[in-house]
């Protein structure tokens, strides 16, 4: 029995100094995918979320995600701003904001992580100058036969290349508590 509890003491202290001590050499690397810029014109919406043009700046995805202790900010010029974790159900390792759109803003933000010792940089895409934003959409229509379905007119002058549908559940808060959570999201290009 004694050489049993000589042999195990060694092995126990070898897991904890693995736990509080652990090998750089196999830190996760931050990988961040589809960075965006757009401009978005919210109305009056029963989410508390700000009406108007705001200018929305974020990511889709960073793994490791907020969750795991990723932080980000968000630089243009001598604006800097935190990047914070919003992920949902749909989308659960989103960071973004929002900002009241600004021309000056609309230039390429840089995108920075870190998490732990690992760092990770992206750009995002500009937004054109001179881009004017769709109206809203006009005869909007929800049925529910043996699915749930929206339909809707995009007004004529209005230059589409991609729509995003999130659905939000304001009885449920997202991953990162800070907001109501979207628990499903469609896009289609």
């Amino acid at each position: 029995m004694r050489l049993a509890r000589f042999i195990l003491a060694p092995l126990m202290v070898a897991a904890h100094a693995a736990l509080l001590f652990p090998n750089p050499a196999r830190a996760t690397p931050i990988v961040v995918s589809d960075p965006y810029q757009w401009l978005e014109v919210r109305s009056t919406n029963t989410l508390g979320r700000a009406p108007g043009l705001r200018q929305n700046i974020g990511v889709n995805s960073a793994v490791p995600n907020g969750l795991s202790g990723t932080t980000a900010i968000a630089t243009q010029g001598g604006t800097v701003l935190p990047l914070p974790y919003t992920g949902t159900s749909a989308i659960s390792n989103e960071f973004n904001f929002t900002i009241p759109a600004d021309p000056a803003l609309f230039g390429s933000w840089q995108l920075s992580f870190r998490n732990g010792a690992n760092t990770t940089t992206v750009n995002t895409p500009a937004i054109d100058p001179g881009l004017v934003p769709m109206p809203f959409v006009r005869d909007v229509r929800l049925t529910s036969q043996s699915a749930t379905s929206f339909a809707w007119s995009i007004p004529p002058s209005a230059s589409v290349d991609a729509v995003r549908i999130n659905l939000f559940d304001r009885g449920r808060l997202n991953l990162a508590g800070t907001s109501t959570d979207i628990g499903r999201q469609s896009t289609e290009a």
